[in-house]
C-alpha cells in the first residue's frame, strides 16, 4: 500500500511537471497547478541550497548544474527588460514553467536517500503513460476542439483534419520505447503488444510527425548499438529476409501509400532544405523563423527575451503572430541569444560524458530507455525547443542516469571499506 501511495504522487509530479496536461481542456487548472508545484520546488532548492552551504554534505556535479540553470528564467527577463521594457516581474513569470525543472533536484534527492527507488519511478512513467492516452482518447473522440480554436492548446492542420488538439505525448513516446527495447533485451512477444497502442496514437490519432521520425531514428541508433553490433550477420540476414517479404506483400497487393500521408512527411523535408509546403502550419513557422532572424542576429550573445501575454499583448503587438515555441532551437536563440542556448543545451555534453563513464555497466531496460530518450530529447529540442519549453524532460531523465551513476560509486566504496576492513582483521589476526 506504501508504494501504490508513492507511485500514485510520482505520477502526479511527473503528469505536472513534463506538462502531460498542457495542451488539453486540462490547461487552465494545471496553469494554477503548475504554478503552485514550481513555488515548491523552489523551496525545496532552497532547502538544498541550505545544506550545503552548511557543509552538512558535497555538492553533486549533477546538483551543481542544476542549481546554475536557476538564471535562465532571469536570463531571459533581463533580455526583455532590456530589449522591449518589459518589467521583470512579468519577464520571470512568463518563464514559470521552466522552474519545473528543479523536479529533477528533488528526483535525485528521493533517490540518493532511498526513499524512491528507481523502480518506482519506472512503474509511475509507464503508468502515467497509459492514464495519459486514455485522457487524450476521450478528449479527441467526445469532445469537439473547434469550441476551443482561440486557445494555445488547439491547432490547425489541414492535412490531418482542420482543428486538432495538440497533446504532449512525452512519456507515451516514452512507453513505446520502453517497451521495444525491453523486447529485445527478453525476447518476450508480451512487451510489442505493449508498445502496439503507443506506436498507433503516436503515429494514427496523435501525427506527430517530427516525434515519429525522432522515435524510429531512436529505436535504430539503439538496434544499431545494442544489438546489431552483438550478432551481425544474424541480424544482417534477417532485416534482409524482412525487407524482402514486405516489398514482395506490397508488390502482390498492389497496395499504394495514402498521398495525403506521403505530402505530410515530403513537408519534413521541404521544411528542412527551405523550400515552401502545401501545409499553411508549416510554411506558418518558416515565415516566423525569417521575421525573427534578423533580431536574433541584433541581439546574438543573451538574446531578446520573452514577453508576457499580459504586458500589452506580448509578442502580438511587435509581430503580429509569433510564438517562440513553434519554431524550436531558432525560438530558443531569439529568447537566450546563443550563448544562453549553447549553456542550457550543455545538459547534454554533461549527459555524454556521464554515459561514457558508465557505460559498461549499462544493462537495465529502464537505464537504457532514459538514455535513449535522452536523443529524442535532443532532436526535439531542435525542432520543439523543449529544454526550455519542456525544461523538466531531459533534466529529470538525467537525474535518474546519475542516481545509477551515484550508487554505483557508494557500492564501490562500501566493497573497497570491507575489503580493507577484512584485510587490517586478517593482519591482526596473523599478529
Amino acid at each position: 500500500m506504501k508504494r501504490v501511495f508513492k507511485i500514485v504522487l510520482l505520477s502526479i509530479l511527473f503528469f505536472v511537471a513534463f506538462r502531460i496536461g498542457f495542451r488539453t481542456p486540462l490547461d487552465p487548472i494545471l496553469f494554477i497547478v503548475e504554478g503552485v508545484l514550481s513555488g515548491l520546488m523552489i523551496m525545496f532548492m532552497a532547502f538544498r541550497v541550505i545544506q550545503f552551504l552548511s557543509k552538512k554534505e558535497p555538492v553533486s556535479s549533477l546538483e551543481a548544474m542544476l542549481l546554475a540553470m536557476f538564471i535562465f528564467p532571469f536570463w531571459a527577463a533581463f533580455s526583455a527588460y532590456y530589449e522591449y521594457g518589459q518589467p521583470l516581474f512579468y519577464g520571470i513569470a512568463t518563464q514559470r514553467s521552466f522552474f519545473l525543472y528543479l523536479s529533477a533536484l528533488f528526483v535525485f534527492y528521493l533517490l540518493k536517500y532511498r526513499v524512491i527507488t528507481t523502480k518506482d519511478i519506472q512503474t509511475s512513467f509507464l503508468a502515467t503513460a497509459w492514464v495519459s492516452m486514455a485522457i487524450f482518447i476521450v478528449t479527441a473522440n467526445f469532445i469537439n476542439p473547434e469550441q476551443y480554436f482561440k486557445t494555445i492548446f488547439i491547432g490547425y492542420n489541414e492535412l490531418k483534419g482542420g482543428y486538432i488538439f495538440k497533446f504532449v505525448i512525452t512519456l507515451i513516446v516514452f512507453a513505446f520505447l520502453f517497451y521495444v527495447i525491453k523486447y529485445f533485451i527478453t525476447r518476450k512477444t508480451y512487451y510489442l503488444l505493449l508498445a502496439a497502442p503507443h506506436f498507433y496514437y503516436m503515429t494514427f490519432v496523435r501525427q506527430d510527425r517530427s516525434t515519429i521520425l525522432v522515435a524510429m531514428i531512436t529505436l535504430l541508433l539503439f538496434f544499431l548499438f545494442e544489438i546489431y553490433k552483438k550478432a551481425r550477420f544474424k541480424y544482417f540476414l534477417y532485416t534482409f529476409m524482412v525487407i524482402g517479404v514486405l516489398f514482395s506483400v506490397v508488390a502482390l497487393s498492389g497496395y499504394t501509400p495514402d498521398p495525403v500521408t506521403i505530402e505530410k512527411y515530403n513537408n519534413i523535408w521541404l521544411t528542412v532544405t527551405g523550400q515552401e509546403t502545401t501545409e499553411n502550419s508549416t510554411n506558418l513557422r518558416r515565415i516566423q523563423t525569417l521575421m525573427v532572424w534578423p533580431d536574433i542576429l541584433r541581439s546574438p550573445l543573451f538574446g531578446n527575451g520573452e514577453l508576457s501575454l499580459k504586458w500589452e499583448g506580448g509578442f502580438a503587438r511587435v509581430y503580429g503572430y509569433f510564438y517562440p515555441t513553434d519554431i524550436g532551437i531558432v525560438g530558443e536563440m531569439f529568447i537566450y541569444g546563443f550563448l544562453g542556448t549553447f549553456l542550457i543545451n550543455a545538459q547534454f555534453i554533461f549527459a555524454f560524458w556521464l554515459i561514457k563513464r558508465m557505460r559498461r555497466d549499462i544493462k537495465d531496460a529502464f537505464q537504457q530507455t532514459c538514455i535513449y530518450f535522452l536523443v529524442i530529447c535532443f532532436f526535439d529540442s531542435l525542432t520543439a525547443g523543449q529544454t526550455v519549453f519542456y525544461a523538466a524532460n531531459s533534466v529529470v531523465m538525467i537525474a535518474i542516469i546519475y542516481s545509477y551513476y551515484h550508487l554505483q560509486k557508494v557500492e564501490q566504496v562500501r566493497i573497497k571499506q570491507n575489503a580493507l576492513s577484512t584485510h587490517q582483521t586478517f593482519k591482526r589476526v596473523q599478529i
